[in-house]
């Protein structure tokens, strides 16, 4: 008889879904018996499921992984989770960019002014809006308070950024992203808020996430490196107990039996990259990039 695996995920789709499905066909194919536990809420609570026992695996960011394991927010404790492997997400970052039109050059003027501004940001019980929040914080500001409180608009609709931006109808844009997902400055003249080192160091301290450097260029009109933090791929992970030799072929399958190395044009799988999780990897996942020559010692 197959062997079930409970994956842990929401009911909504996109990015999440394409990652759900991508996992579940490949341990599908590798003759695993696929359960996906699908539950209301955002991914946080999907971390929650698998410490608790009521699945064996879940995907959630790099940096969210990292979080649970450390117990950081939005996690009220260490959870009992472990890493099988990072699909990457490279030119991924947290951007803090304005229209020059809005007539803003820093934080810290948007702080002094409290204009009416109307900013793209992630749904504020998203695990993105949690570094967006930490970067915010560092000014005194809560976007999700304190923008409709001056007067301005919070918008959460990730898809309608590059439309928005172009025409004027929105002043800016602050949460994940990849230029080649989105890269506004394309269509309209944009000014990038800079962090210092030591702020983008509390934040990084705070929220379990790395430190990230968008490098000068990348966008249009950007003539300096722009310090912030680093968006990260996706990471998959497995409650603690989960018997080595189930991760070992748990990590086997995903190299071998996924219906590709790519989830996205932007998202793909490599075993030599995948041992990067944000939660330390679970042993059987580890003798498995070990056999394979990917990870030493």
């Amino acid at each position: 008889m197959a062997e079930r695996i409970k994956i842990a995920t929401i009911e909504t789709g996109g990015t999440w879904g394409r990652l759900g499905n991508w996992l579940a066909a490949g341990l599908g194919a590798a003759g695993f018996d696929i359960e996906l536990v699908k539950r209301g809420g955002e991914i946080p609570e999907s971390a929650y499921h698998v410490d608790g026992g009521e699945a064996d695996l879940s995907i959630s960011t790099t940096f969210g992984a990292r979080a649970a394991y450390h117990g950081k927010p939005p996690y009220d404790r260490k959870l009992k989770i472990q890493g099988i492997a990072e699909m990457q997400y490279p030119v991924h970052w947290f951007v803090n960019m304005m229209r020059v039109d809005a007539g803003l050059s820093s934080f810290e003027e948007m702080a002094a002014k409290q204009p009416s501004l109307k900013l793209c940001l992630p749904g504020p019980e998203l695990l993105v809006s949690y570094p967006v929040k930490g970067i915010f914080r560092l000014f005194g500001i809560d976007p999700y308070v304190d923008i409709p409180r001056w007067g301005g608009e919070i918008i959460t609709n990730f898809n309608a950024v590059p439309e928005l931006i172009a025409t004027g109808r929105a002043d800016g844009l602050f949460r994940e992203n990849s230029p080649y997902r989105y890269d506004v400055s394309q269509r309209a003249t944009m000014r990038f808020f800079q962090l210092t080192e030591e702020q983008v160091r509390t934040v990084s301290e705070e929220l379990a996430i790395k430190a990230g450097t968008i490098p000068a260029g990348t966008y249009r009109d950007q003539t300096e490196d722009i310090r912030t933090l680093d968006a990260e791929g996706f990471t998959v992970f497995a409650r603690r107990d989960l018997s080595e030799e189930l991760a070992y072929h748990i990590t086997r399958a995903i190299d071998h039996d996924t219906p590709s190395h790519y989830i996205s044009t932007s998202i793909f799988y490599s075993p030599r990259f995948a041992v990067q999780t944000g939660a330390p990897l679970h042993e059987g996942a580890a003798r498995y990039y070990r056999e394979q020559g990917y990870l030493r010692g």
